[in-house]
Formats: structure tokens, C-alpha cells, sequence
């Protein structure tokens, strides 16, 4: 992700969305009084990839729009208005098809509230905290720029 974002806080910015996750997996077991089992720890592992996906698309297209000559901050809220709706949609679409699984047999109920809760707990967190911190970040960084070029 380094090379491709040609940084290295935009990849630590993204990484941020895996405790997200994880501790909504975690408080989903607890509510539903499932096992922390192996198909819990299976889901966590496919639940990161699937937050992280949410960072990038959010990153990248806040820097699509920078680049086109946007502030930053400017840049950020379109971003997170032009994405919120595809992000939803597949959030919802996800825990949706995730539900048959759960219920179907108790052998999977772990994956599922862990998958079902983390999701739903790390998306809505994601769309606030990640243009937050990429705002701090990314602000210091153009604050430091400007200042060694002065």
C-alpha cells in the first residue's frame, strides 16, 4: 500500500480500521454469547479485509479529488458524500447475506455475529474517524511543507 499511495501515513491511516473491527467482532460474540471459536477468528481475519477495503476506497478517492486541485478539507467531505452511499450499500448488502449463515446452524453463529457485528460497529466508525485522522495527518504534513519551503 506504501508504493501505492506513494505514502506511508495513508497506509497506517487505513490500518486504523482493523481495531474497529476487531473490537466490534468481539463486543458481537459477547452480545450474542457465542464462543470465541476458530470460525470467530476466521471471520476477524476476512472481516480486516473487508474494513480495510472500506479505508482504501475512502483514501483514495479524497486524493482523486485533491489531486484535481481541492483543499484538503474541501477534499474530504466530498469524498465521504460521493462514497457513504456505495459503502453503505455494501455493508448492508453483506450483513445481509450474512444472516442465513448465522441462523442457519450453530456451528456458525461465531463467524457470523463476529463478521455482522464488527462490520456494522467498523463502517460507520471508518467514514468518521479516517477523514479525521487523514485530515490531521495530511494538514501537519502540508503545515511542514510550507514551512520548508519558506
Amino acid at each position: 500500500m506504501v508504493a501505492q499511495f506513494h505514502s506511508f501515513s495513508q497506509p497506517l491511516t487505513i490500518m486504523l480500521t482493523i481495531p474497529l473491527g476487531i473490537f466490534g467482532a468481539i463486543y458481537g460474540l459477547y452480545i450474542g454469547g457465542q464462543p470465541f471459536a476458530l470460525v470467530a477468528l476466521i471471520a476477524i481475519v476476512g472481516l480486516a479485509g473487508v474494513v480495510v477495503n472500506i479505508s482504501i476506497i475512502l483514501i483514495d478517492y479524497i486524493n482523486k479529488v485533491q489531486s484535481q486541485g481541492i483543499p484538503l478539507n474541501e477534499a474530504i467531505v466530498q469524498a465521504a458524500l460521493t462514497r457513504v452511499r456505495p459503502i453503505l450499500l455494501t455493508t448492508i448488502t453483506t450483513i445481509i447475506g450474512l444472516l442465513p449463515l448465522t441462523y442457519a446452524e450453530k456451528g456458525w453463529q461465531p463467524m457470523g455475529f463476529s463478521f455482522i457485528f464488527g462490520l456494522g460497529f467498523a463502517m460507520p466508525l471508518t467514514l468518521i474517524i479516517i477523514p479525521i485522522v487523514h485530515s490531521i495527518i495530511e494538514g501537519r504534513r502540508s503545515k511542514n511543507r510550507l514551512n520548508y519551503n519558506d
